[in-house]
């Protein structure tokens, strides 16, 4: 049991943790329905909460070994939020996965079972604990178990699966895009503020 609940659902839940932490905007929007329905699959298990959290931690090691840098990730990045994180997540799925398969994803997270199971399975994602077959198991009955093993079988997880490579790959790049654009413009702003002061 435990084999198979980690086989099925380790990079899941990997792709979801990702997806919370980094992404970046497309120049040309996505269908506004598309994009609501991939925001309300990423809401129903705080993906913008987990990631301003993970964020921070992160934040605060760094300050720890280059205090600098880190003042100015914290300055960079004083107005984002976490619908910001959700919002920009949001578009990574949308590009890979279609409206149907988020729907079916959202309808999941946002049941009884399966936002129990997210939850916790990503609180142990954020503590870098591995998620354990047997803890799932003693923590669901019987009906809960058919209806965890039901969606590990449905298009939505299919598709995810796989798009996983794809999804992860685009994160980690528009993460990178995200936190230059934001170090720009926020030296942008300081130059033109010490430019006004010093008129």
């Amino acid at each position: 049991m435990c084999s198979s609940f980690n086989r099925i659902f380790a990079p899941l839940l990997f792709s979801f943790f990702i997806a919370a932490c980094a992404s970046t905007p497309v120049s040309q929007g996505p269908d506004p329905e598309h994009l609501a329905v991939a925001k309300r699959f990423l809401h129903s298990w705080d993906a913008g909460d987990i990631a301003m959290r993970v964020f921070q931690r992160n934040l605060e090691q760094t300050y720890k070994d280059q205090p600098g840098v880190a003042e100015l990730v914290q300055r960079a990045f004083a107005d984002f939020t976490e619908e910001d994180f959700e919002n920009l997540a949001a578009r990574v799925y949308v590009r890979h996965l279609n409206q149907e398969e988020l729907a079916e994803l959202a309808q999941f997270t946002e049941s009884p079972t399966g936002n129990r199971f997210f939850r916790m399975s990503v609180a142990g994602a954020v503590t870098g604990k591995a998620v354990n077959g047997d803890d799932i198991a003693r923590q669901f009955n019987a009906d809960e178990l058919v209806e965890i093993v039901r969606f590990s079988k449905s298009d939505g997880f299919v598709a995810l699966q796989q798009a996983l490579p794809t999804i992860n790959r685009e994160l980690g790049e528009e993460g990178q895009t995200l936190g230059e654009t934001r170090m720009r413009e926020y030296l942008e702003r300081t130059g033109q503020a010490s430019v006004g002061q010093s008129g």
